[in-house]
């Protein structure tokens, strides 16, 4: 598999795998259907894809965004409180470390669940 057909691959799986697993954030959470962004370079390559979730009450966002190329090369799962505007990164994979299924979303959505209950029933 050549690099470009691998990191299509991982694409492909990335937007796949985020859509399956964090579909708990609009049936358990209330945020809107996900925006998905592509960022590229003038040649057209991918760069980047950015998954982003809105809960149109509170007005927090999750960010999802998955890097390619040599300066952008890894996962990042951020928050943003809406009340407060604090962004926080929760969690993050380099390139290397990512399977090419992109399975490591489902730990990562695990842990987003965790935490979101956590606001909720604790939120001070």
């Amino acid at each position: 598999m050549t690099p470009e057909e691998r990191i299509r691959l991982k694409r492909k799986n990335f937007r796949s795998q985020v859509i399956k697993y964090f579909q708990f954030l609009i049936e358990e959470f209330g945020f809107e259907t996900p925006m998905q962004e592509s960022n590229t370079r003038e040649d057209g390559t991918v760069i980047s894809d950015t998954i982003s979730y809105l809960n149109p009450v509170s007005s927090s966002k999750v960010t999802l965004h998955n890097g390619y190329n040599t300066s952008d090369y890894r996962f990042q799962l951020l928050i943003r409180d809406g009340f407060t505007g604090i962004r926080q990164r929760l969690y993050s994979v380099f390139r290397e470390d990512q399977d090419i299924q992109q399975n490591y979303l489902e730990e990562v959505a695990t842990l987003l669940i965790n935490h979101l209950a956590k606001i909720e029933t604790d939120p001070a």
